[in-house]
């Protein structure tokens, strides 16, 4: 009975891998497999896998709990993020990205995973301009990780924190009018502090991370917003003599993604 059982297994699995040769083009196909594994006690895993393409392209795989072992079938010339259902990829970005090379390749890529909890960073990114609101034409792949992991992750909600450490604008002087105890109206001049602007530009780009999530179709319910103003990177701002720029021009993630509240997974 058991060797029955054991067949009817085999060749499932194998039906499983034809059908996914099929889906995709003959040529170019990749075999990507490797184990997945507990960042804590690194015992093997059984988790749901997605990998999802730049194309919208969204393949799921499941490694075997008694071994942690696993194999998908993907298109070559694609760029791939990787989700795990309950986890988080621990020590390097979930990227994949597979070059064509005109012929049928396999490659070997092991997973080491986090079980999803309070304060773990799902990403990160720098999606602005360098001291302004605007978004770039940046390619957003950490908000459509996000969406991915808040589809696969229902129970979990997420805090982004938008900053700007790129930024050190100075005070500046502002005339205002105002209606003075005869009730004429009068100009003068107010200060703007540092802080305040910086608190200014952080609203403005949640806003434009808000409108982005909208067009993504993700949730804010999902979402708790936090502004962190602290000039990290404004305390050693360029020499005026060797910049031609008053902007401080940083490379550092200006957004990053943590989980929030985590219901019972």
């Amino acid at each position: 009975m058991n060797i029955i059982i054991r067949i009817f297994l085999i060749i499932i699995f194998f039906a499983g891998f034809i059908s996914s040769l099929i889906a995709f083009d003959g040529k170019d196909l990749v075999l990507i497999q490797g184990k997945v594994t507990d960042f804590e006690s690194n015992k093997p895993l059984g988790v749901t896998i997605i990998f999802f393409s730049q194309t919208g392209k969204q393949i799921q795989a499941k490694s075997n709990s008694s071994d942690g072992s696993y194999q998908q079938v993907l298109q070559a010339g694609e760029k791939y993020n990787i989700v795990f259902k309950d986890y988080v990829l621990v020590g390097e970005h979930p990227e994949l990205e597979l070059d064509k090379k005109g012929k049928y390749t396999e490659i070997e890529k092991n997973f080491t995973l986090k079980k999803i909890e309070t304060g773990l960073q799902v990403c990160s990114f720098n999606p602005f301009k360098p001291n302004l609101p605007d978004l770039t034409t940046f390619d957003f792949i950490c908000l459509n990780e996000l969406k991915t992991f808040l589809e696969n992750n229902p129970k979990v909600n997420v805090i982004i924190t938008v900053n700007t450490h790129d930024s050190n604008p100075k005070p500046f002087d502002k005339k205002i009018t105002y209606l003075d105890s005869k009730n004429k109206t009068k100009t003068k001049k107010i200060k703007i502090s540092t802080a305040e602007q910086l608190q200014e530009l952080a609203e403005k780009r949640i806003n434009s991370i808000k409108n982005l999530l909208n067009s993504m179709n993700i949730s804010e319910r999902k979402v708790t917003f936090e502004v962190d103003t602290r000039p990290d990177m404004t305390k050693n701002p360029p020499d005026k003599k060797k910049s031609k720029t008053k902007n401080v021009i940083s490379s550092l993630p200006t957004v990053y993604i943590k989980v929030g509240k985590v219901l019972n997974l």
